[in-house]
């Protein structure tokens, strides 16, 4: 098999769910041989339709009348609207009317996924046996959907306080929203004190990173989550000591590896290019609408929905992620982003954002 494939072998227990006879007939040593049937299971044999790029699956044949020792000669072909892309090809030797080859599937067969502007691939196989060729599984419903591994970002969302004062805070734009990207951490907030009351609505002071300031990572993010009050006065890593009083809320999200680096270069160049910053969404950004931005413009997690403009708020965008939002990749790809984990609310205090 081209791209490293794993030695053949043979199976005298799996074989694939249909006795039906769904193939051609073919003549060898004056005996009829049919291929009846061809399936994809994992390493265990159980029946699958996805796995991901990098792992190993079967692909199985049940044939009758075949000799011990035949061949069938198999073509991994990728499934596409125009013109079907062939991807590998391996080989399957017969025992007791059955067999099997395990098949890796390579991470450099991402480029047909790339190249399709698609998030998988669509595998079946044509399979040859006595100069007959007949594709298989039978039906595309069988056929074995492969998706990259892809990459997880977790989005931050820190909800107002409900019993929070101030006009911000009454309009739920108070709290917070970050985003860790690998062991990064990103966020986007004033370079000076926001006016209160109605003045706030027209302020535009230049942006900056908020609790990243310090330049913080992943660990730190995680920690400072994990700990509510300071365990000494030199402990600055806590919540209380960054104000962070609301409910906070992550969502993991599975992006490809492509969205990944796109995602990251933007947080990158808004680190060091950082624009203005505004509650009011014609002056400039706050840490809500960035993040949401930075999602919009550098993935497809919401390629099924595009009215996102509206969404100006933590709680907003907490709404539009669950419930339009979905993974581009991985085993939980087209389903919605869900939450991962919750941090309760903090007793009140005094903060400004």
């Amino acid at each position: 098999m081209e791209g490293g494939s794993a030695p053949n072998k043979t199976s005298a227990q799996a074989s694939c769910p249909s006795d039906k006879d769904v193939c051609a007939k073919g003549i060898f040593n004056n005996v009829k041989g049919k291929l009846k049937n061809g399936c994809w299971t994992d390493s265990e044999d159980n029946s699958i339709t996805k796995a991901l790029l990098g792992e190993t699956v079967r692909f199985h044949i049940t044939t009758e009348n075949a000799q011990d020792g035949d061949e069938v000669f198999l073509t991994i072909y990728d499934k596409d609207l125009i013109s079907d892309d062939k991807i590998s090809e391996t080989k399957v030797i017969i025992s007791g009317n059955k067999g099997y080859v395990d098949i890796k599937l390579e991470e450099s067969w991402i480029k047909f996924i790339e190249d399709d502007n698609g998030v998988e691939i669509e595998l079946y196989c044509e399979c040859e046996y006595n100069k007959i060729k007949k594709d298989f599984p039978v039906k595309e419903k069988d056929y074995l959907l492969v998706y990259e591994k892809g990459e997880t970002v977790t989005v931050l969302i820190e909800l107002p306080h409900p019993d929070s004062m101030g006009k911000l805070n009454a309009k739920g734009l108070a709290g917070h929203t970050g985003i860790i990207i690998g062991d990064d951490y990103f966020d986007f907030g004033p370079g000076e004190q926001i006016p209160r009351g109605l003045k706030a609505a027209f302020a535009k002071p230049d942006g900056r990173p908020w609790w990243d300031i310090s330049d913080l990572g992943k660990q730190d993010i995680l920690h400072i989550l994990n700990n509510d009050y300071p365990a000494d006065e030199s402990d600055k890593r806590n919540r209380l000591s960054y104000r962070i009083t609301g409910e906070v809320n992550l969502l993991d999200i599975c992006i490809q590896k492509n969205e990944f680096r796109k995602l990251k270069e933007w947080w990158v160049n808004r680190d060091k290019n950082p624009g203005k910053y505004s509650v009011n969404p014609a002056l400039g950004e706050q840490c809500t609408t960035a993040v949401r931005i930075s999602l919009e413009e550098s993935t497809s997690i919401f390629k099924f929905y595009n009215i996102t403009s509206t969404t100006q708020t933590p709680g907003g965008l907490l709404n539009l992620l669950t419930t339009k939002a979905k993974h581009t990749a991985g085993k939980r790809v087209y389903q919605l982003v869900t939450v991962s984990e919750v941090y309760p609310q903090l007793p009140l205090m005094s903060r400004t954002r």
